[in-house]
């Protein structure tokens, strides 16, 4: 069951590569959407199988709460899900937050995507925060997204992926968005040390825009003041190298699979790679594949010829 669920997510995320665009001011500021009831959308076997109930908005302190049931003898899969505009957020950090409470027989994923039309630029799931298995004694799971909203996102997509036949609760369910300001010393010294082992490993590549990529970087960590802050700048700047492969892993993570297998600096059965540790402990996670024009726009239309 967690294979296919990491199938769906996979398949979620799947979206061919985007240029760099030209850094922007900041977007003036908007409230967060009072997201209510009617704006959540069930879909796959969700929508026939089970029944949803959502109350609260999504910019209140205590956020929004979904509780869905489905037949007994249900196995289905799906998401429940919602859609904001970008305008107005863009060039910050966007924070998805719940707690999740599942029966044994479902799963249950948080997702974020960051979007320009119809095609996705940014993905990412609680899939590092389920491998750390972070549940509290009465069953709750906290689970937090962070992605940067590019400067040509046109909307903000999140949600709970499912799968099973039971039941699930979430609760606290937020949306934040970062604040623009001054950025810590700490923070900057993570950035910095990421953006130079990165020029260091593309040395040889002349299609990363540096004038125009590291200046985007640093507005994605404007306001800054925690290592986790900058993560999601990393995060875009790895997103930029096309190989998808590349990843961060932060402390938790690295220290958890360094517990289970050292990390090598070129792991058997995977392409080759070079690992680097951060300043802060993470873990850059580089391909050393070359990229040519013809290897990316072969993905690219492989990748887009999968979305469903």
């Amino acid at each position: 069951m967690k294979g296919l669920l990491l199938s769906a997510l996979v398949a979620i995320a799947s979206s061919p590569s985007q240029p760099v665009t030209s850094p922007a001011s900041f977007d003036r500021a908007v409230a967060t959407p009072a997201l209510v009831a009617s704006d959540w959308y069930i879909s796959g076997q969700l929508s026939d199988a089970c029944e949803l109930q959502a109350i609260g908005v999504v910019s209140d302190a205590s956020g929004a709460d979904l509780d869905m049931t489905c037949k007994g003898d249900s196995a289905v899969m799906g998401n429940v899900s919602a859609h904001v505009a970008a305008q107005g957020w863009r060039q910050r950090r966007i924070t998805v937050s719940a707690e999740i409470k599942k029966d044994d027989a479902t799963n249950a994923s948080l997702w974020l995507k960051t979007q320009r039309g119809v095609a996705m630029l940014m993905f990412d799931d609680d899939s590092e925060q389920n491998f750390l298995d972070a549940t509290t004694a009465d069953g709750w799971q906290r689970r937090v997204i962070t992605l940067p909203i590019a400067a040509d996102a046109t909307q903000l997509s999140f949600g709970v992926l499912v799968q099973g036949g039971g039941a699930l609760a979430v609760r606290n369910l937020r949306l934040n968005v970062s604040q623009p300001g001054a950025i810590s010393v700490e923070a900057t010294h993570l950035l910095d040390a990421a953006i130079e082992i990165v020029k260091r490993q593309t040395a040889q590549r002349d299609d990363l825009a540096w004038q125009v990529l590291e200046p985007q970087l640093r507005l994605f960590a404007s306001g800054a003041q925690s290592a986790a802050e900058v993560y999601p700048a990393i995060k875009y700047l790895l997103s930029r190298l096309g190989d998808k492969q590349s990843l961060l892993l932060t402390p938790a993570v690295a220290a958890a699979l360094n517990r289970a297998s050292p990390l090598s600096p070129e792991p058997a059965n995977v392409a080759p790679i070079n690992v680097f540790t951060l300043p802060d402990g993470a873990r850059l996670v580089l391909s050393r594949t070359p990229i040519t024009p013809v290897v990316r726009t072969a993905r690219n239309q492989a990748t887009t010829e999968a979305l469903p």
